[in-house]
């Protein structure tokens, strides 16, 4: 049987024409000038425009606008060496809302090397664009909210070099952003005499993520830039970003109050040693009826100032009452 050649390549074709119409893939083709000479179904949806009103405009009027005359230029070089040229653009449909697309070209070159014509794909990348946004304005409003922290917060790795620093920590320990960025957190903050003790709790928590301190507040002396030690309270958590572990800390300078329990300390120990101190009367005295002198525990009888001075802390004076001068001394009585 034979194959009328015409009526196969009428066949071919509307099977080809077919295909390129029912791609959910928005394209076209056009001429070497850039008017698109067919656009398929998907494309013509996507700018609310019939074939008829598609055809022979040029396709920079369907989503590449925003590109200038250097642009431009460069895009048709590249497509005249027949290499793919790709960008990204935005359009607005006609209902006002906006989408993002991905538009792909390629050059079509006959026999002599000549750009015959364009083929184009429009892939819609609104979601795409609409997550990425999102995603970018979650990171900004986490960034803000660690810089605002009043705590150092601090990421590092496994090897325990530091993967995040906010401001509260160059505060807090007196290095920048750019000196901590990378930096063995060890070395960096823990007092040289502390080093090994404290690298090797680390190597404990690296193995099963369940070390002494993680999931805990404990305390802890640290090493500013300057060489000052402070003391901060330390929560530290184990956290997975995919099967890679890190872990986050957030540190609060308690130096202060460290420095203030301890003046507090001493002086309720002071306070104590001196009540410790204090002497007191207390009970029944005997004292005698005429010489008021007191009977002390081992049955002496003591003047009444050094009975007291014995037992308080008491300190007399002496001094004579009227009565008394009136009585051994009345010849004097009468100057005073």
């Amino acid at each position: 049987m034979k194959i009328n050649p015409e009526a196969a390549d009428a066949k071919l074709q509307q099977k080809l024409t077919q295909a390129f119409n029912q791609s959910p893939t928005a394209m076209f083709v056009t001429g070497a000038g850039g008017n698109i000479e067919f656009a398929n179904e998907a494309f013509c949806r996507s700018r609310g425009c019939s074939p008829e009103e598609i055809c022979d405009r040029h396709c920079q009027d369907f989503g590449i606008q925003h590109l200038t005359g250097e642009e431009v230029s460069a895009m048709w070089r590249e497509l005249g060496a027949a290499h793919p040229w790709k960008t990204e653009t935005s359009y607005a449909q006609p209902d006002g809302r906006v989408r993002w697309e991905e538009i792909r070209l390629q050059g079509l070159i006959d026999e002599s090397g000549q750009l015959t014509g364009l083929v184009g794909s429009l892939t819609d990348i609104t979601q795409r664009k609409q997550n990425d946004l999102a995603l970018r304005e979650s990171e900004e409003k986490l960034r803000r909210i660690l810089q605002a922290a009043h705590d150092a917060i601090i990421l590092v790795d496994e090897e325990g070099k530091i993967r995040l620093w906010n401001q509260a920590a160059s505060r807090i320990y007196g290095y920048s952003n750019e000196e901590a960025m990378g930096k063995d957190i060890l070395e960096l903050l823990a007092p040289a005499r502390d080093l090994e003790k404290v690298r090797a709790t680390f190597r404990e928590s690296l193995v099963s993520g369940q070390g002494s301190g993680i999931n805990q507040t404990t305390e802890w002396t640290m090493r500013r830039k300057d060489g000052q030690e402070i003391m901060v309270e330390l929560s530290l958590t184990a956290v997975m970003f995919g099967d890679q572990r890190f872990f986050l800390g957030v540190d609060r300078d308690i130096t202060e109050r460290k420095k203030s329990e301890m003046e507090r300390e001493l002086l309720i120990k002071s306070l104590e040693e001196a009540l410790a101190n204090v002497k007191t009367l207390s009970g029944l005295v005997p004292i005698c009826a005429a010489c008021k002198r007191i009977r002390d525990d081992k049955g002496y009888w003591n003047q009444v100032e050094a009975y007291i001075s014995s037992h308080s802390e008491a300190r007399f004076s002496h001094g004579i009452c009227p009565e008394c001068i009136h009585k051994l001394y009345p010849e004097i009585e009468s100057e005073l």
